[in-house]
């Protein structure tokens, strides 16, 4: 589902997603969008967030509230920092500005969708268990890190995302990812933590 005022952005998206196998649907507006997005179990919706009426943010977060949980990638053309805040804050799990470059988005999109049961709608909001019995093996950053990829199990969380959330831990990108590889290590064959290429982590 796309959804966006702007025509010509639509279909433009459209015509890629179209090319790249996919089927599409287009609403104007959050209003139009939700009772399809509600009962037609779309495998993606992306989303922009200056729309007219109730804006995306309003529709990716009722969405989340409603217990859906099929992925949305948010197209903007707002790029500031505490918009991407904002928007993964909200219920978002993929973030790109205006303008944009076609088959990066398609190949985000399609990381998106292939996520195993990431689409799945759910009506009860479960506490998932922590796949270590004994969390006094992992250092501080990486029980926060944990803590993070738990909270959005079966997501894709962005680096970008990734990082802003641990921010008060003021660590650079490069020892996010120090501090992944020896998390992946303890974890051992008790969860699967991989690194999607390009967009970031995702633990099932």
């Amino acid at each position: 589902m796309i959804v966006e005022d702007d025509v010509l952005v639509a279909d433009g998206v459209r015509a890629a997603l179209n090319r790249a196998g996919y089927e599409t649907e287009h609403a104007g507006s959050a209003e139009a969008a939700l009772p399809r997005l509600e009962t037609s179990g779309f495998a993606l919706a992306v989303v922009d967030i200056g729309l007219p009426g109730q804006s995306g943010l309003e529709l990716v977060s009722r969405l989340r509230r409603r217990g859906l949980r099929l992925p949305i990638m948010v197209l903007t053309a707002r790029d500031r920092a505490e918009d991407r805040a904002t928007a993964f804050a909200t219920g978002a799990d993929d973030f790109m500005a205006k303008p944009f470059k076609v088959a990066e988005l398609v190949a985000r999109c399609e990381a998106l969708a292939q996520v195993p049961d990431m689409h799945a709608s759910s009506k009860a909001a479960i506490a998932p268990a922590s796949p270590l019995e004994d969390a006094s093996e992992l250092s501080a950053c990486e029980r926060d890190i944990l803590d993070v990829l738990i909270r959005n199990r079966g997501k894709i969380v962005t680096s970008a995302a990734l990082a802003q959330q641990l921010s008060q831990t003021q660590l650079d990108r490069a020892q996010i990812e120090e501090h992944l590889e020896s998390l992946r290590t303890k974890l051992g064959s008790r969860a699967t933590l991989r690194a999607v290429r390009g967009l970031g982590y995702i633990l099932t």
